[in-house]
């Protein structure tokens, strides 16, 4: 059974509530009595990526020996919520977590141990978004490790992702989500045309079902 969580995840964990009920009026309403934060969502947003600056393994309970042979995940002790997600991937050297979406959501990515290649896009127009299928515009593709701080997608801003484990050993991250899956079908998988992602660089995406070789460990 892992530890209570820390006072900083206790921190975080007010934000992003208070996050997921500043987009959510019905949220908003039936646990703040219509009142919420006085701060926006991006002043919310920056504060959660301050305080997640500060969380190490320590206060995630990361233990020392991870799996080797697929990706594994736990969730954080209190990370589980209506309005947040909070829980922390490992991945094998090499191992890549396919284009992916988070629709709608903020995300917030800490990692915890080693590096990883976070590659991320958005829709060039409309209609690729709405049919998730079509052109998509490179909006970042950077090697993130322990000292690249938080890395944040936002509903309208790189909310397509790849991450990739280098070759350099384990990777784990922390990775928060407001607001929480509501269901499985909130995450989409996308077959890229590319492997070379330039900035700016157009690509093409096209939907597809869960990836049959996308294997993950509870631990």
């Amino acid at each position: 059974m892992r530890a209570a969580p820390s006072e900083k995840l206790v921190r975080l964990f007010s934000l992003a509530r208070q996050l997921s009920h500043k987009r959510s009026p019905i949220e908003k309403f039936r646990i703040f009595g219509g009142a919420g934060s006085s701060l926006s969502s991006e002043n919310l947003e920056d504060e959660m990526q301050k305080e997640l600056s500060g969380i190490g393994e320590v206060d995630v309970g990361l233990p020392r020996s991870l799996p080797r042979h697929c990706a594994g995940y736990f969730h954080v002790h209190g990370g589980t919520a209506t309005a947040y997600n909070c829980a922390v991937f490992t991945l094998p050297p090499h191992y890549a977590l396919p284009f992916h979406d988070h629709e709608g959501m903020t995300v917030l990515l800490k990692v915890l141990r080693g590096k990883c290649r976070i590659t991320s896009l958005d829709w060039t127009d409309e209609s690729s978004r709405r049919l998730r299928s079509g052109s998509a515009r490179v909006a970042a593709d950077r090697i993130v490790g322990q000292q690249d701080g938080v890395q944040m997608v936002r509903p309208d801003l790189g909310n397509i992702h790849q991450i990739t484990a280098t070759g350099d050993g384990e990777c784990a991250f922390l990775d928060v989500l407001v607001p929480a899956y509501r269901k499985e079908s909130d995450c989409h998988y996308f077959e890229c045309d590319s492997t070379e992602f330039p900035p700016e660089s157009k690509v093409g995406l096209r939907q597809i079902a869960f990836p049959p070789n996308l294997d993950f460990e509870s631990f």
